[in-house]
């Protein structure tokens, strides 16, 4: 198991939210740290089955997806991006004051529009501690599908959320970020597979 923790981020990207199925713009960044361009290149390769990984997304405060063992609830995400947007206007003593309220988005992430997420997520009110939040990326090794690595966010505050009819997009501020990397299947180790409805309460890294 290979771990990176980056306090307080300054790696953050302003780019479009990228298809999950092609990661090819973020991993052509520069600034894009080499950790979080392994996860997103590991995840990629799909053994040939499928063609994109498969992503799946926890948040600790809202009911359902708190806990690992409700995996099989968690938010599945077509795409994300790391982004830092600030909106902000120079006051007449030249200091810069908010302009309404002060948007500070670190993490974009697209997922399905629908009635889960609607009364799940869009309840909680914009700038809420949501706790951590967490990005599995799944690979399909034969017909099990297994965790290849996740990205932990901690101390999460919801900034943006709006939906339209197919998606919804939220916005996430947070203080550190980890990347956690499991063995695969095939060095013959044990790793972290996870079985029908993705039950993560098994899923432990090997040390």
């Amino acid at each position: 198991m290979a771990t990176l923790t980056v306090p307080n981020p300054s790696f953050l990207l302003n780019q479009t939210l990228t298809e999950a199925s092609n990661f090819a713009s973020t991993l052509e960044d520069p600034d894009l740290p080499a950790a979080i361009k392994k996860v997103i290149a590991l995840s990629n390769k799909d053994e040939g089955i499928n063609e994109a990984p498969s992503i799946l997304m926890t948040i600790a405060n809202i009911p359902g997806v708190s806990k690992a063992g409700s995996i099989s609830k968690a938010i599945e995400v077509y795409g994300f991006s790391f982004a830092a947007r600030r909106k902000s206007v120079e006051g007449k003593d030249g200091q810069l004051q908010a302009s309404g309220n002060v948007i500070v988005e670190d993490l974009i992430v697209v997922c399905p529009d629908d009635a889960y997420v609607e009364t799940g997520i869009q309840s909680i009110c914009t700038g809420a501690n949501v706790g951590n939040v967490s990005l599995y990326f799944l690979r399909n090794i034969g017909t099990t599908a297994q965790i290849d690595s996740q990205i932990d966010l901690t101390n999460c505050r919801l900034s943006s959320f709006y939906e339209n009819q197919y998606v919804s997009t939220m916005g996430f501020g947070f203080d550190t970020i980890k990347v956690t990397y499991f063995p695969v299947a095939d060095t013959g180790t044990a790793s972290g597979k996870v079985s029908a409805g993705f039950d993560l309460t098994t899923n432990a890294p090997v040390k």
